[in-house]
């Protein structure tokens, strides 16, 4: 799948390969796009999301409840740095409370890596949340991408600064 997005051309194997200021280096980028995103679905399913990979069982579900796009935030580990295990407690009940207080639906969420160097991160699938709001939310909580789409789109990763989008 190839677009164009904010101005950057994306495909399927697009990574930004600088490490400059304002680029993401491609090994972190990388170890984004090759993770699993399991969510949890209030009424029992759960569905893994994946970068670039359609779902539509997953889409019938946002539907079916009222959702037209979605993206997934997480408080733990900022800047791609580990934390304790104690400190992404603490972040996560603090973005909890943010989304809880702006009123948005919300679903949990939990990030495995594909290669198993990088602990679970959990986080929240928020629906009918703009690409705007959950950057800003990413920013917020010093995290470097979000992962978004709207039903009958694959997710993409996109990243803080510049907006640049992975699909």
């Amino acid at each position: 799948m190839s677009g164009y997005e904010n101005g950057v051309e994306a495909d399927a194997g697009y990574i930004p390969e600088r490490g400059a200021a304002g680029f993401v280096p491609a090994p972190l980028a990388a170890a984004f796009a090759a993770t699993c995103y399991r969510v949890f679905a209030s009424d029992g399913p759960v569905f893994d999301l994946r970068i670039g990979a359609a779902q539509p069982q997953f889409d019938q579900w946002l539907r079916r409840h009222g959702a037209c796009r979605w993206a997934i935030v997480t408080a733990h580990n900022p800047h791609a740095r580990q934390l304790s295990a104690q400190e992404n407690a603490a972040r996560d009940r603090v973005l909890a409370q943010r989304l809880q207080s702006h009123g948005w639906r919300r679903l949990r969420s939990i990030h495995l890596a594909d290669a198993g160097d990088w602990p679970a991160e959990e986080g929240f699938l928020v629906l009918d949340v703009s690409s705007e709001e959950a950057l800003a939310l990413a920013a917020e909580f010093d995290q470097v991408a979000i992962v978004a789409a709207e039903v009958g789109m694959r997710p993409s990763l996109q990243f803080r600064e510049p907006h640049i989008s992975c699909k």
